[in-house]
């Protein structure tokens, strides 16, 4: 069934079109980057057809053109709809993307006699990143992703951004769900990933105890649900 809380690709150009004419006329200029994120770029690369809200990266954001048309469209798409603008690179708080106007265009919208590119970040990049924010939706989207790259694809784009992980203390938590997911996802095993990952023996066995000890505790839930059935 079609859901008109929500927005398909077209739907959400139009939003960022009048956000776009907004912003101009209320401050002047146009952001020189948007990239679409989130939902938003799953809708734009076709992996998910539509998305809750407008996400957007816009390295120059006016608030009162966010608002404006917030509540235009709330007419439209109900209470909850909203712009999810940041003018900061660290998509989720892991990751500082830090070459993000750099991503690919998908779209080109004319704002009077300028031609405004509308960028979406990679598949690479939306995998590692929601691998890192690991909220219940981003554990669905994760296979749905790597069904638009390839382990060949992923694994350079993985090593160029593992620089750029903010928190280095919960980095071997990281690489250790990164692992995991990629030996699923891609049919490998964890202990090849790391391999490939040429990161420091520090990390490494770090990553490797955290693996250890979620299997134990898996296998500790399991053992006590199959006592509970046996009663």
């Amino acid at each position: 069934m079609d859901d008109h809380t929500k927005l398909d690709l077209e739907a959400a150009l139009k939003v960022i079109e009048d956000l776009l004419r907004e912003q101009l006329k209320t401050s002047g200029r146009l952001p020189e980057t948007i990239v679409t994120v989130g939902g938003t770029a799953l809708a734009a690369l076709r992996i998910r057809e539509r998305s809750d809200d407008v996400d957007l990266y816009m390295s120059e954001i006016d608030d009162t053109a966010i608002d404006t048309v917030t509540k235009k469209y709330r007419a439209q798409y109900g209470f909850n709809f909203k712009i999810d603008a940041t003018p900061g690179n660290t998509i989720w708080g892991s990751f500082a993307i830090d070459d993000i106007d750099q991503s690919p265009t998908v779209a080109t919208i004319e704002i009077g006699d300028v031609a405004v590119r509308i960028r979406a970040l990679t598949p690479e990049t939306l995998y590692l990143i929601k691998v890192a924010a690991d909220r219940p939706k981003d554990r669905i989207d994760v296979p749905l992703i790597a069904s638009k790259c390839s382990y060949e694809s992923l694994l350079p784009r993985a090593l160029q951004l593992f620089p750029w992980y903010g928190d280095r203390s919960a980095f071997p938590e990281y690489i250790e769900r990164l692992a995991r997911s990629m030996a699923r996802d891609f049919g490998r095993t964890i202990d090849s990933v790391y391999a490939d990952f040429k990161l420091s023996e520090v990390v490494l066995v770090k990553a490797r105890e955290i693996h250890a000890a979620l299997e134990s505790q898996f296998w500790q839930v399991l053992k006590a649900m199959m006592a509970a059935n046996r009663r």
